[in-house]
């Protein structure tokens, strides 16, 4: 027979009754019971208690958390907070369920096997060629200017436009969020966004920041504004430094950086233009005007639209100075705004059985397009198939139609 901590204390309260003391009651359960007796000190605390009085070998109930307070319900019901809020932390816990810290590390991480871990910033989704293009030109680059120990790169300047939005960035520690074992780890590929934005145009050396412009309220990136207001800004500011400092300037492949006024005016100035990805271009290029990709001309104007599987509207080329600007929003995949005059309806003879009749966003845009379900709609027609058949006459069982429905047959006989 196994003892328990009731049956020790009744043998101590046995040898208090004896009038043994503290001492002698400890000696004989030792020699007793060996490594299995009560320590010393519990053996005075007993006896001291039956000194107060007490008779009683029962543990008092007593205010407080219960020793253990991992059980299926708490479990649960720390799941579901982590359900409810990814973000939830362990004060939060503790005040919701009134859990000590232990006790919540111990469900987390044994009973739930969840971790913490920050959502990591991932870039656009890049397709293996896209990749491949990218890794190619930066081997190139290195290898031109010797693994960036050569003096040319102080002359090198890149920059780019980017909105800037207005939003509650969030720490780190803000950031991270709770993961099942079973769960894939969290990203961010877009930011809070709100209605208040700026669009700047940034450019940076290998010494640092050179120049931010801001764009202008109701202005667009274009040509004019990149060649008449930002790039003077950027080639002033990089000339206070040294007047005749060779520029290399390295941007994207972007309509206002490559067209005919920036490069004339690139030129002028005398600004080298760094070797672009020409591996990259040549896959767009590719891409773009490739005889597989799929074009639907319309019969009766000749307009020849690209049809986009990644476009949300339908869009035709209209130049700026045919209509007013519009107050309808459109960009483009690269977040930067493109003009629109209204929306036109046109009817569209593809060469099928029926003509459709779509509508289309005008914008200033290079090529006209439409949305892969142009055709998705179906349109009743106006035509009716009578087929005539031959053999015995088919009998169906009489019915009595409704009021209306008897009045209408009897007109049509």
């Amino acid at each position: 027979m196994e003892l328990n901590r009731e049956h020790f204390r009744a043998l101590i309260f046995h040898n208090f009754r004896r009038g043994l003391s503290r001492q002698e009651c400890f000696d004989e359960l030792n020699s007793l019971y060996s490594d299995k007796a009560p320590s010393y000190s519990t053996v005075k605390n007993w006896y001291n208690e039956f000194n107060r009085g007490r008779c009683s070998i029962q543990d008092e109930s007593r205010a407080g958390r219960p020793k253990s307070v991992v059980v299926p319900e708490k479990i649960n019901a720390v799941r579901e907070l982590i359900k409810q809020d990814r973000h939830v932390t362990y004060r939060e816990i503790e005040a919701s369920l009134d859990i000590c810290m232990t006790s919540i590390n111990k469900i987390l991480h044994e009973h739930l096997s969840v971790k913490k871990i920050c959502s990591r910033w991932i870039p656009h989704n890049l397709t293996n060629a896209q990749k491949k293009a990218r890794v190619d030109w930066c081997k190139e680059m290195l290898e031109k200017y010797i693994q960036g120990t050569s003096k040319a790169v102080y002359n090198i300047y890149t920059g780019d436009e980017s909105w800037i939005y207005a939003y509650e960035p969030e720490t780190i520690q803000q950031a991270t969020v709770w993961v099942f074992q079973d769960e894939a780890k969290p990203t961010k590929v877009v930011r809070g966004r709100s209605t208040s934005k700026q669009m700047i145009a940034c450019f940076f050396g290998i010494n640092g920041h050179v120049a931010t412009v801001a764009l202008e309220q109701r202005r667009t990136v274009n040509s004019e504004w990149y060649m008449t207001i930002c790039l003077p800004e950027v080639i002033g500011e990089i000339r206070k430094k040294q007047k005749n400092r060779r520029i290399i300037l390295h941007h994207d492949n972007a309509s206002s950086h490559t067209s005919t006024q920036t490069k004339a005016f690139l030129t002028e100035r005398k600004i080298e233009l760094m070797a672009v990805d020409t591996a990259a271009s040549s896959a767009a290029e590719e891409v773009l005007g490739r005889k597989s990709r799929l074009f639907v001309r319309d019969k009766q104007t000749g307009y020849k639209f690209l049809v986009d599987s990644g476009a949300n509207v339908s869009i035709i080329t209209v130049s700026k100075g045919e209509c007013q600007v519009s107050e309808y929003k459109l960009y483009a995949a690269n977040c930067s705004e493109i003009p629109t005059y209204g929306i036109k309806m046109l009817t569209l003879d593809l060469g099928l059985r029926r003509l459709f009749q779509w509508p289309f966003v005008m914008a200033n845009v290079s090529k006209d397009l439409t949305k892969p379900n142009l055709t998705n709609r179906v349109i009743k027609h106006d035509r009716e198939n009578q087929i005539e058949t031959t053999g015995q006459p088919v009998s169906s069982r009489a019915r009595q139609l409704a009021p209306d429905k008897l009045q209408r047959a009897k007109q049509d006989v």
